[in-house]
């Protein structure tokens, strides 16, 4: 089980996003550090390729996974951080609201932290993709944070469920 909430995860995944100005940032050991994530190896044919992931509820699974470069596939370093659900449970809950992993970290809050450290909105949602958002900063990772897509198009004051930092 994780020593910290989902909020407190998301406010470490944009910290790891802002702090990364190369592809030497993104290591496992930064990820560890700021994290708190002990990453594995995934499968034997992509040693490099890690995941990890803690309970913070008994509902609610965080994952993260650590892909570094592999060309011709990859170019770049990516780490991803998403919140799972578990399946039995969510058949259960009558109340959207309840799905919710993280409480104050939403779009709105996680998007105001990233603008206030100079990355501008490269990309919002649209009809076809309603749940994600793109920031970008010159010299540092790009942040796509994802949704799950209720309400309004565009409505930041949602969920976050994954937030990918890339470089």
């Amino acid at each position: 089980r994780s020593s910290y909430d989902a909020d407190e995860a998301i406010r470490r995944a944009l910290r790891l996003a802002i702090e990364t100005k190369s592809a030497s940032d993104l290591t496992l050991e930064r990820i560890k550090r700021i994290m708190g994530i002990e990453m594995e190896i995934r499968t034997e044919n992509h040693l490099n390729n890690r995941s990890g992931w803690y309970w913070l509820t008994p509902n609610w699974l965080l994952v993260a996974n650590y892909m570094p470069p592999e060309p011709p596939r990859r170019e770049g370093t990516s780490f991803i951080l998403k919140f799972q659900y578990d399946q039995t449970h969510w058949a259960d809950m009558p109340d959207r609201a309840e799905l919710c992993a993280n409480r104050q970290m939403d779009v709105a809050a996680a998007e105001k932290i990233l603008l206030d450290k100079g990355f501008v909105l490269k990309r919002k949602p649209d009809t076809r993709f309603n749940d994600r958002w793109a920031y970008y900063q010159e010299g540092a990772a790009s942040v796509r944070i994802y949704s799950f897509g209720d309400g309004p198009l565009g409505n930041k004051h949602v969920c976050i469920r994954k937030i990918e930092v890339s470089i």
